[in-house]
């Protein structure tokens, strides 16, 4: 009994040296078959969920549209109110643009533009 009670003991010692030094993940191990379907199921979700590029040139307002040069937006819609230049967030880097006209706003980051705002109703949205 004496015996049992010190090898399980030692056999704890050990299991929790282990799990120290190596972490728990290193006690279990993979089932081969279980990676086998793990693989097989990732290959058909990539199979089926193909992302579907955006037509970025059909957004817009106005003859203004999302992704277009800022430089052809003030060609379109000639000089504005106001063209500010500011840095973007820490986050974003870079440098946001905006520019403003009468009830409407053009934004750009890095030169192209990503925002298009409005409160005019002359300026409508592109239609499909």
């Amino acid at each position: 009994m004496v015996r049992l009670f010190v090898t399980t003991a030692v056999a704890g010692i050990m299991l929790n040296i282990a799990i120290s030094s190596f972490g728990f993940a290193a006690l279990i191990r993979p089932v081969v078959g279980m990676n086998q379907t793990v693989v097989a199921l990732e290959s058909m979700l990539n199979a089926t969920q193909k992302p579907a590029a955006i037509d970025y040139s059909r957004l817009g307002i106005g003859p203004v549209r999302l992704g277009m040069s800022v430089e052809e937006a003030k060609r379109k819609l000639g000089k504005p109110q106001r063209d500010e230049t500011k840095p973007g967030s820490k986050a974003m880097g870079g440098k946001i643009r905006t520019l403003t006209y009468s009830k409407l706003t053009v934004a750009a980051w890095n030169g192209k533009v990503y925002l298009i705002s409005t409160t005019n109703p002359k300026y409508v949205t592109t239609s499909s």
